[in-house]
């Protein structure tokens, strides 16, 4: 879809699928999401009756319009200051609990007390991702081997 919708320069997209595929317009959205579209659905008769959504309509058609509106530079701080705030603040007032894990962690099994594993960000920006340690050493490994 991503290919088409480049290959093509399209600007706007009309999703109309059935009501027994429903599971999958989360996945058509998540993919359009940052394509800089202007994506409308076309509601199901639920939707019509209910008056739960805002309607537009092309040609008579009811659609409904997703608007996909990026946050604002000071919003984007805001949030990341928030963001540390609270974490530093969860931090503090549960640095006694975090102790106790790990202590407990290392009384009942050999290996460090923090996991350290790379994952994939936005972007594809990758990171560090650092936990209390909730499986036994190596774990990864022993069960890969035993799935494949």
């Amino acid at each position: 879809m991503k290919e088409i919708i480049e290959k093509h320069k399209i600007e706007e997209i009309i999703v109309a699928i059935e009501t027994n595929e429903h599971d999958k317009l989360n996945e058509i959205i998540n993919e359009l999401y940052y394509m800089d579209l202007h994506i409308h659905l076309v509601p199901d008769t639920y939707d019509l009756l209910t008056g739960q959504v805002k309607l537009d309509a092309v040609e008579s058609l009811p659609l409904i319009t997703l608007e996909i509106v990026p946050m604002k530079q000071w919003q984007v701080s805001m949030k990341r200051f928030f963001d540390i705030v609270i974490s530093l603040i969860v931090l503090v007032c549960f640095s006694w609990l975090y102790l106790i894990l790990g202590i407990l962690v290392k009384l009942t099994s050999q290996g460090p007390i923090i996991f350290k594993q790379e994952r994939i960000g936005k972007n594809g920006k990758k990171f560090f991702i650092y936990k209390f340690r909730t499986m036994y050493v190596d774990a990864e490994k022993k069960w890969s081997s035993i799935i494949i």
